[in-house]
């Protein structure tokens, strides 16, 4: 745990299941440029040891917890870390699109539950409507 290699490692494993990706897919797969700023946060979390209630809550609502501080704001980068559509036309439609791809992804990191199924229809296995 003392080799900063430690949180590149272990943090790889977050990353990839908060889909941690630094452009926005899709058609036109254009660069996020400061999402390495969370990237490095996750690092920085596992090299430090930062209790996990702790790194949950940052991420989930940092900037609400302690506003001003910036490095909680950064670990909110969590809620942009999938796919996005910025030039599409209908920003209602991507709004909606990415609150339900947020929400199935804090169900499966968080609450071990694919819920991605529940936004089209009831959800088979669990009742969650």
């Amino acid at each position: 745990m003392e080799s900063p290699q430690y949180g590149e490692r272990w943090g790889r494993y977050w990353l990839d299941l908060v889909r941690y990706a630094e452009t926005n897919s899709y058609e036109r797969d254009g660069a996020k440029p400061f999402v390495w700023r969370y990237r490095d946060y996750v690092i920085n979390a596992f090299n430090e040891d930062k209790p996990f209630h702790q790194f949950v809550r940052e991420q989930l609502a940092g900037d609400e917890l302690r506003p001003g501080d910036e490095s909680a704001l950064v670990a909110t980068g969590f809620l942009f870390c999938g796919p996005d559509m910025p030039d599409i036309n209908l920003q209602e439609e991507r709004r909606h699109t990415f609150l339900n791809d947020k929400t199935a992804t804090v169900g499966s990191v968080f609450l071990g539950l694919q819920m991605g199924c529940a936004s089209c229809h009831d959800h088979k296995y669990d009742p969650i409507s």
